[in-house]
Order: C-alpha cells, then sequence, then structure tokens
C-alpha cells in the first residue's frame, strides 16, 4: 500500500483483513464470513411434501408458500425444494434452499458414532394418558349453563 502525500520509504504490505474499501468483495476477509463459513448442520427434508405450506424467504421476508417438489438430484443438493408463493404468478415460483424454509416438517440432521447423518426428532409418538372423570357432586339439568 502506498500512503498519499507520504514517501516511498512508507509504503507497506497490507492483509486483506487490514483493508477497507467499497471496491473489495464484501466477504473478503470479514469476521462475518468467516462465521458463515462455518458448518451449518443439515437439514433433513424428508418431512416435506408436494402442496404442503411452508414459509420461503424472498428479499429478507418469510412469504407463505406451497412446496411443488423436493428433488434428491444431485445437480439439486444448494436448492432442492421448489416453491409457489401463495398469491404470485408462477413466473416467481423457485428453487429455494432448506435455510430459506420454514416448516415444522424439517428437522435438523444428527451425526451418528460412524460418520452417518440421522433425521433428529421423535421416533413414535408418545402415547396419551387415560384420565379418569370425576364423579359429579350433582346431575346436570338441561338448564344447566
Amino acid at each position: 500500500v502506498h500512503f498519499v502525500g507520504y514517501e516511498d520509504s512508507d509504503d507497506a504490505w497490507v492483509s486483506l483483513d487490514d483493508l477497507k474499501s467499497k471496491r473489495l468483495p464484501k466477504d473478503a476477509g470479514s469476521a462475518a464470513a468467516k462465521a458463515k463459513s462455518k458448518a451449518k448442520p443439515e437439514l433433513d427434508l424428508s418431512g416435506l411434501e408436494k402442496g404442503m405450506r411452508v414459509q420461503a424467504e424472498a428479499d429478507g421476508t418469510y412469504y407463505a408458500a406451497d412446496i411443488l417438489t423436493v428433488s434428491t438430484a444431485k445437480n439439486r443438493a444448494k436448492a432442492p425444494v421448489k416453491v409457489h408463493y401463495c398469491g404470485y404468478t408462477d413466473a416467481s415460483d423457485e428453487w429455494v434452499s432448506a435455510d430459506r424454509l420454514r416448516s415444522k416438517n424439517i428437522k435438523a440432521k444428527e451425526a451418528d458414532v460412524n460418520g452417518k447423518t440421522e433425521a433428529k426428532g421423535k421416533a413414535a409418538p408418545a402415547k396419551k394418558k387415560e384420565t379418569k372423570s370425576k364423579p359429579l357432586d350433582r346431575i346436570p339439568t338441561e338448564f344447566d349453563p
């Protein structure tokens, strides 16, 4: 770097982390970019089906959307879900990644001891507790509110 108004002997080598410029890429050496590069937990999309209503992010805002397709193809790994935004034309349909979706049916995958990932969540629904009804002190009539 050459500092304007200083001699050539004051020139210095500087890392990208120490530079600030509008012309540099926003993620060049920034701490925010390093935080984003950390591994995100894998999400299990097997609970998503065609026609299911979810919330999908577009331009930083979540909108109601219907799932059109859930792809398992390798070329669709980055954005495996095609959604239709409710109230908008078919031209706004798009392929989105799992991190841009909100749904109770999307579960995080856990790493297994062998390095495999499995869906994190309940294996089977819990049994309902049976409750005994309490005997009434009096007999209800048809005039009771």
